[in-house]
C-alpha cells in the first residue's frame, strides 16, 4: 500500500488511492466456464410468469388510435394557441367598443370553438377507444 501524502489535500485536489502492486497470476485463460451446449436450468424454487403474447391491432383498430392521437394534438394546440382572460381584457378595453349584433366572428371566437368541438370529439372517441381496444384484448 502507497499514500504520498502524509496531510490531508486542500479542497480541489486529487486524493491518492491505495495502490495493491501485487500482480495478478495463476489466472486461467477463459474464465467463464463453457455452457453453449448446456441447456438453462432455473432453480428448483424459482417461479416463472409467463406473459401473453402482444396483441396485434387491426386495421380499423389502428385508424381509430390514429385519429384519437391526431385529435389529442390539435386539441393541445387550440388550447396552446388561445389568449388568456386577462390578455383579452386588456385588448378589448384598447380596441373599439364591443359590437352588439352578431356578425362575423373573430379569430379569437373561431378558436374558441374550434376548441370546444375538439373537446366534446375528444371525449366521445375517448370511449370509443376504450370499447376498441377492450375488445381487442378480450377476445
Amino acid at each position: 500500500m502507497w499514500f504520498p501524502f502524509a496531510q490531508t489535500p486542500a479542497a480541489g485536489t486529487p486524493v491518492p488511492v491505495p495502490v495493491d502492486a501485487t500482480p495478478l497470476t495463476n489466472l486461467p485463460a477463459n474464465p467463464m466456464p463453457d455452457v453453449s451446449g448446456t441447456p438453462f436450468q432455473m432453480p428448483g424454487n424459482m417461479q416463472v410468469e409467463m406473459l401473453p403474447q402482444a396483441h396485434t391491432l387491426t386495421a380499423l383498430q389502428s385508424g381509430v388510435l390514429g385519429l384519437y392521437f391526431l385529435i389529442c394534438l390539435a386539441l393541445v394546440v387550440c388550447v396552446t394557441l388561445q389568449t388568456s382572460k386577462s390578455e383579452g381584457l386588456m385588448q378589448a378595453s384598447i380596441t373599439a367598443a364591443p359590437q352588439t349584433g352578431r356578425g362575423k366572428m373573430t379569430g379569437d371566437e373561431r378558436l374558441s370553438s374550434l376548441t370546444s368541438n375538439l373537446a366534446y370529439t375528444f371525449l366521445i372517441m375517448s370511449a370509443v377507444v376504450a370499447y376498441v381496444l377492450k375488445s381487442a384484448y378480450t377476445q
